[in-house]
């Protein structure tokens, strides 16, 4: 916590000093007489109140601001990015794609789970949680929708690396690359699968 104020804080003192000054002499006997019929613990009790409100009036007066940071460690993020559209399956090795896909997925999650929050999301459309085995089921792929939706979910952050597993037709959207070019600080990998 860091305390910053547009004057010097050695003004708290004298503040301090004329805001009890005032309020000793507004509750002082032989000002006036409503106050001589109160008690000295009334009297004292008023000149604190008094005191208190001039003071922290002019603690205004000076514009202090109270800093205070906190920071957590987060793991870096990586996500892995999988197009689950059907085209994935249109290849004569599209079995053996899937079977290698969940070997790979399985010994990410061995190698890299205490170093990276790891998360397998979809990339054909819009980025929800995937579940294994994964169905490829999605009719069209729009890379840009996910990887944008990818880029807004963890904006702020420590996206440490996306990995984008596809066979890179895309069958509506802009290109994926315009959703990424903001990320500049996070590596980028695609691992293709197909003929293409």
């Amino acid at each position: 916590m860091q305390i910053i104020s547009n004057l010097s804080l050695w003004w708290l003192l004298p503040i301090l000093i004329c805001s009890i000054a005032l309020a000793l002499f507004l509750y002082q006997k032989k000002r006036s007489t409503w106050n001589d019929e109160l008690c000295n613990k009334k009297r004292l009790t008023l000149v604190i109140l008094r005191s208190t409100s001039l003071f922290l009036i002019g603690l205004s007066l000076l514009g202090i601001l109270i800093q205070y940071k906190s920071s957590r460690v987060q793991k870096p993020i990586l996500v892995i990015a999988v197009d689950d559209s059907s085209s994935m399956l249109n290849y004569s090795d599209s079995s053996k794609m899937v079977n290698d896909f969940t070997a790979w997925t399985k010994n990410v999650d061995k190698r890299l789970s205490d170093k990276y929050t790891i998360h397998y999301l979809s990339a054909a459309h819009k980025p929800e949680e995937i579940t294994f085995p994964v169905q490829y089921k999605r009719d069209k792929t729009n890379l840009y929708a996910g990887l944008e939706g990818i880029k807004k979910r963890f904006f702020g952050q420590n996206l440490a690396a996306l990995v984008l597993f596809s066979d890179g037709n895309i069958t509506e959207g802009n290109l994926p690359q315009y959703a990424v070019q903001d990320l500049l600080e996070t590596s980028i990998y695609a691992i293709g699968v197909g003929d293409s």
